[in-house]
């Protein structure tokens, strides 16, 4: 949509406003299709919703153990993914490949507490 004013020096001036000609913003988002982060949100919040319910189904002491280990795993995860810790440098192999080196280094601390409470439980 264009519109012509009349400027002090006596020429007109002519002023285009994209907004009105063109789909905003919000029209674009929300057409109906929800974009690949939606999805991603969405598919998040049904997996958390479903794993919490499962979880609820358990015994107390035993719901504890899981959500705890569980918030954990994620506190680590975080931790490895925002400082790089134990990781090669960035950019030297590609975002799969660092979230493959992280969850491989989440595995293995899981492992060695495996192992150390297996021989603790051996031991009584």
């Amino acid at each position: 949509v264009s519109s012509t004013t009349p400027s002090a020096s006596g020429s007109t001036r002519t002023r285009t406003i994209p907004a009105l000609g063109a789909a905003s913003r919000w029209q674009r988002l929300h057409s109906g299709k929800m974009t690949g982060t939606a999805n991603k949100l969405l598919e998040c919040c049904v997996a958390a919703v479903t794993l919490a319910w499962l979880t609820y189904q358990h015994k107390p002491k035993c719901r504890y153990l899981i959500g705890a280990t569980t918030t954990c795993h994620a506190f680590l995860y975080s931790v490895l993914r925002y400082t790089s810790i134990l990781q090669p440098p960035k950019g030297s192999i590609s975002y799969a490949d660092e979230a493959e080196w992280r969850s491989r280094i989440l595995g293995s601390l899981n492992a060695v507490l495996l192992i150390v409470g297996s021989v603790l439980c051996f031991l009584e």
